[in-house]
């Protein structure tokens, strides 16, 4: 187990930090607090940072799969570790289309 990983194996969350978030970034007036939560825009779990600047609010419905648009399935999925293979790709290619034009 890290040091990063409470005693049941789940990732730490600093409550510090999303309080930070909260009062940096407050939900708009008219929004319920209820249906939004707060997200890691780089999931813990792919590496990124419990940090505020890695944090954005997202409805209840995508971050929870009450819906069809699942974050936290697409990320258990793998679905970052693709996404990153092919903008490797495309950059790749992009650059090597750029070396060509000079």
């Amino acid at each position: 187990m890290s040091s990063n990983s409470n005693a049941d194996g789940s990732i730490k969350r600093s409550r510090t930090v999303t309080r930070e978030f909260e009062r940096l970034y407050p939900l708009p007036a008219g929004y319920n607090r209820a249906d939004w939560q707060i997200d890691h825009v780089i999931p813990l779990a792919e590496g990124g940072c419990d940090a505020v600047r890695n944090m954005q609010w997202l409805p209840e419905s995508i971050k929870t799969c009450a819906d069809d648009h699942c974050k936290d399935r697409w990320e258990r999925e793998g679905i970052y570790s693709k996404i990153r293979i092919l903008a490797l790709r495309m950059l790749t290619k992009l650059c090597q289309n750029m070396t060509n034009y000079a």
